[in-house]
């Protein structure tokens, strides 16, 4: 079942351990909608959108899509194989049986040892999720990983309050307030990132491709 933005905020307001309903947050929506954003981009390395493509035509390097979080695959339309990726070091050239393969440089754009004819190719990759931007904007990463959002949402939502407490230094007047070190909030947002860890290390594994 699909969860919408405002949704998934009331969630993370929740973890916070506010009343969405009732007493609600002292947490700006500008900081609730960053920490989704924010957490969005903290499940890709394990959860992220499969996406492709196409290099056109013939040409030794290519701008890479501008939602890319990681590469996963390149195929060469003309020789119909996967092409191996390159290390870029002194000895460590590598290539498939084509002689090509390919490297991410310069920066923004992917590039081979030879120039991919005019039938191109196919990039595939691992792309960022949509942000949304109003709160009847449908999530767009798979609901099963609404908690793990949550829970990383909530420890970067508090961190405006970790930052105001460390301002004010409500733990360095009296002892048994705490050593000057302590504060709770941080504590607790470095537990909401364990919680994040360990829910993130449950979900199906997505085969990443041919590197």
């Amino acid at each position: 079942m699909s969860v919408t933005l405002g949704e998934l905020k009331n969630q993370i307001i929740r973890n916070v351990g506010d009343d969405p309903d009732a007493t609600g947050t002292d947490i700006p929506d500008e900081m609730i909608l960053d920490s989704v954003n924010a957490a969005l981009n903290a499940i890709l390395p394990s959860c992220w959108k499969p996406a492709t493509s196409a290099l056109t035509g013939a040409a030794s390097s290519y701008a890479l899509p501008s939602d890319i979080f990681e590469v996963q695959a390149v195929w060469d339309a003309d020789a119909k194989t996967f092409l191996d990726s390159a290390i870029l070091a002194p000895g460590e050239p590598t290539a498939n049986a084509t002689g090509n393969g390919w490297f991410l440089y310069p920066y923004g754009y992917i590039s081979f040892y030879t120039a991919l004819s005019a039938s191109g190719g196919t990039l595939y990759y691992s792309a960022t999720w949509d942000k949304p931007t109003v709160d009847s904007d449908v999530i767009e990463a798979p609901a099963y990983a609404t908690t793990g959002l949550a829970l990383y949402g909530a420890s970067y939502a508090i961190l405006m309050r970790i930052g105001a407490q460390s301002r004010l230094g409500n733990y360095k007047t009296r002892i048994d307030s705490g050593t000057p070190e302590d504060n709770p909030l941080l504590d607790y947002s470095t537990y909401l990132l364990k919680r994040f860890d360990i829910e993130m290390s449950r979900l199906p594994r997505i085969v990443r491709g041919v590197r």
